[in-house]
């Protein structure tokens, strides 16, 4: 059965608008925070170093659903998996929930590039063999069974 990487979330004043709900661009920081701390914490990869290994990996696909909103204080679980891994592109998924409510949804899709030519390049062998057990077939925002 394929991992799922599960963060708990608290939602802070600095998050949140005037109206008192997270401002929509603000996930997006949260989300990479997700990621930066599944490379650390569940591929044991810290982010920084991915430079050392001659590769740098950007976002150049995101997608994201907004179903209910988050206030100051909830306190949410993000979950992350690998729906699909290519050559030198993989994508995440990233769910958010408060409790068993699922608030907000995210596919984000990045690239290995070559830090020197800024061209796309393989995805580090080490790299790919750690994601295989977070990859499966599921969407985010699917019905889970």
């Amino acid at each position: 059965m394929p991992k799922i990487f599960i963060k708990p979330c608290m939602i802070r004043f600095a998050h949140c608008d005037p109206a008192g709900i997270v401002f929509h661009p603000n996930f997006y920081v949260m989300f990479n925070g997700l990621v930066e701390d599944w490379f650390r914490e569940g591929l044991n990869l810290p982010w920084e170093n991915m430079s050392q290994a001659n590769v740098l990996i950007p976002v150049v696909s995101i997608k994201s659903d907004f179903m209910k909103p988050f206030h100051i204080g909830d306190q949410g679980e993000m979950r992350l998996w690998v729906s699909h891994i290519g050559n030198s592109s993989f994508t995440v998924e990233i769910e958010f929930y408060k409790g068993e409510n699922l608030h907000v949804t995210c596919s984000e899709t990045m690239v290995c590039i070559d830090p020197q030519t800024r061209r796309s390049t393989p995805i580090p062998s080490e790299l790919r063999e750690k994601m295989q057990s977070y990859l499966t077939d599921r969407v985010a925002g699917q019905t889970r069974e």
